[in-house]
């Protein structure tokens, strides 16, 4: 952990000796600020002599000093490390972040050609808008050998559905992938055109084993239905490589029993599936009935080995409907663990 620009001036002197031959670095710095523009360019300056380096994941969640210029160095690093296979960028909860920061990047991630991972980490960072969202995912749209992808933008309260959108649209190029895993919680305007979007994008994915979708609305405003639901549903319908599935949805109140029928019609169709969570909390206007449909769907998963059911805050649940997803849940024969919580 390093905590202030003289120790990352000399972090890169420390190593020098390994120029030739280091292949992962990571770095982690925490609310400081004490760590400015001068600590991130001495840097990135010095790690662009190491040539071998494949894996690179670094860390400043609320370094105020850092910031847009930061993410630029790291772009002007990135447009020189044709080597690098995985990178990690975690930079949390800060102000000084925008979308001039987002499209640096972008810019940046352009040059990683061989690029096989990347993680995103911008939860709380509330001055990106839709423009810089869209202007770092063009710099994933030819980045063929990428096989997972994992972006956090929780609580990013200026994203609404049109960078969604075009993220969707820049990552379609993207066949070989593996594992997707968005969080857009609490972002605002999540619609039906995005989740749309979404279910396009997912269905070019033949091949793709884990995905992990967290679209929670904020409790004051609701914007998907029924229909963007089952265009999801479908769309999961067609990839049969799938092992791990996360879904997230809190404050959908516009979407009823039909979205849980949907789902339980279409999820088992997908006969690799091991582990499955459905997260509807605070989705008032399920029933019974619905969950019971669902249930009907689910047993039939023969591979499923782990699920998590959440509904809090589905108060026209009873005991009686529980009680009969936990029967369709028994019949599941390789099934290991039951998370349930109404």
């Amino acid at each position: 952990m390093l905590a202030e620009d003289d120790e990352l001036k000399l972090f890169i002197p420390a190593i020098s000796h390994l120029k030739k031959n280091l292949q992962k670095l990571t770095i982690e710095c925490f609310a400081t600020s004490l760590i400015t523009i001068v600590g991130i360019s001495s840097l990135t300056k010095g790690l662009m002599k190491f040539t071998s380096l494949q894996t690179l994941h670094l860390s400043f969640g609320q370094c105020e000093g850092v910031g847009d210029q930061g993410l630029a160095k790291i772009s002007e690093l990135f447009q020189r490390s044709r080597s690098l296979k995985a990178a990690s960028l975690i930079f949390s909860s800060s102000w000084t972040i925008t979308d001039r920061g987002m499209a640096s990047l972008g810019q940046g991630f352009r040059r990683l050609t061989k690029l096989k991972s990347v993680l995103l980490s911008f939860h709380y960072c509330q001055r990106i808008t839709d423009h810089g969202l869209s202007n770092l995912s063009q710099g994933f749209k030819n980045l063929i050998c990428l096989r997972r992808i994992h972006l956090d933008f929780l609580n990013c309260e200026e994203i609404y559905h049109e960078g969604r959108i075009n993220l969707c649209n820049n990552l379609k190029k993207l066949a070989n992938l593996k594992s997707l895993d968005f969080n857009f919680d609490f972002c605002r305007s999540i619609t039906n055109s995005g989740l749309f979007s979404l279910s396009h994008t997912l269905q070019r994915f033949s091949s793709i084993k884990n995905i992990s979708l967290q679209l929670g609305q904020s409790p004051d405003e609701s914007w998907i239905d029924d229909n963007g639901m089952a265009a999801l549903a479908y769309s999961l319908n067609s990839l049969g490589s799938l092992e791990s599935l996360y879904l997230s949805f809190a404050y959908c109140r516009d979407i009823t029993n039909k979205t849980l029928i949907t789902f339980g019609e279409q999820l088992q169709e997908l006969n690799n599936l091991q582990s499955l969570t459905l997260a509807f909390r605070w989705c008032w206007t399920l029933t019974d009935q619905g969950l019971a449909s669902l249930g009907q769907g689910l047993k039939k998963l023969n591979l499923l080995r782990n699920i998590a059911l959440y509904f809090t805050g589905s108060k026209q649940i009873t005991e009686a409907g529980i009680q009969s997803l936990r029967e369709s849940l028994n019949e599941i024969p390789l099934l290991e663990s039951i998370d349930m919580n109404f």
